[in-house]
């Protein structure tokens, strides 16, 4: 029950019941308040409740984020959007770091696929053809039942030579060379394609239902979120997309690891 009204809380406010707040910040600059929330998106509020986050300590009070967008539009700049771009460039290159690691990653394993089905293919074309002139010659003898059961078996080779075969071309198309996380090793690989949004793997089996529930998930819909955000204050700021000098050469951090102005409450 506790857990509930915190989440309540958070998004509609302590005085969503129309209960004055005594005990609250009583200004948006308040250091205990959230000043993402403020801006309109709180990447810890987002992955609440997964492997990515836990619950922002700060303040989430909508009244106070009305008094801050009515400030911004008179014209005020408190610096809350510039310093969210930072935190939100952190998770939008923590992620795509992800993607491009693990597509190498699947590259590689798919041309090791490759490799190995030429080997294969190789080897079942050789002993096609040993096989068919066994079965010549043991036509030419008169063997016919022993010749007919060679050339099953050649039938059979042929059929194994198609499979390994189409697998490679599959191993192999640009599209589904994609990475991502929690990636199995195995012949599965080549079934796999990567959300370019959260870097989570998906099948190209998945059922439609399947699909849905990925994209309707909250890891997904966070990094969904975070990235429009992103764009957003990227096109409004112009220019400053990297706002320190060097920036781009710092480590990349998880995208949760360090955001100082919204701390984690750890669970």
């Amino acid at each position: 029950m506790d857990a509930f009204r915190k989440q309540l809380d958070m998004l509609m406010g302590s005085d969503r019941d129309g209960a004055p707040v005594t005990d609250g910040p009583a200004h948006f600059t308040d250091p205990e308040v959230c000043k993402p929330y403020l801006c309109g998106i709180c990447p810890y509020s987002l992955f609440a409740n997964t492997k990515l986050g836990g619950e922002c300590e700060k303040v989430h009070d909508p009244h106070l984020k009305m008094e801050y967008e009515a400030a911004r539009e008179s014209g005020r700049d408190f610096g809350y959007e510039t310093d969210l771009l930072r935190i939100l460039e952190r998770y939008v290159t923590d992620c795509d770091h992800k993607i491009a690691q693990c597509q190498r990653r699947l590259e590689e394993d798919n041309a090791q696929t490759i490799d190995k089905s030429i080997d294969q293919t190789a080897e079942i074309t050789t002993k096609i053809e040993e096989t068919m002139v066994k079965a010549e010659k043991l036509g030419e003898e008169g063997k016919v039942q022993e010749s007919m059961a060679l050339m099953t078996e050649v039938e059979n080779l042929r059929k194994q030579k198609e499979a390994i075969q189409a697998n490679a071309v599959l191993a192999a198309a640009p599209s589904l060379a994609a990475g991502g996380r929690g990636v199995p090793r195995g012949n599965n690989q080549q079934k796999l394609r990567v959300c370019d949004v959260c870097a989570a793997y998906l099948s190209i089996t998945d059922t439609d239902r399947r699909l849905a529930d990925h994209f309707a998930g909250r890891t997904h819909l966070g990094y969904r979120q975070i990235r429009d955000k992103y764009n957003e204050l990227k096109t409004r700021w112009h220019g400053i997309a990297h706002l320190t000098p060097g920036a781009s050469a710092r480590p990349v951090q998880s995208p949760v690891s360090h955001l100082p102005l919204c701390p984690r409450r750890s669970r």
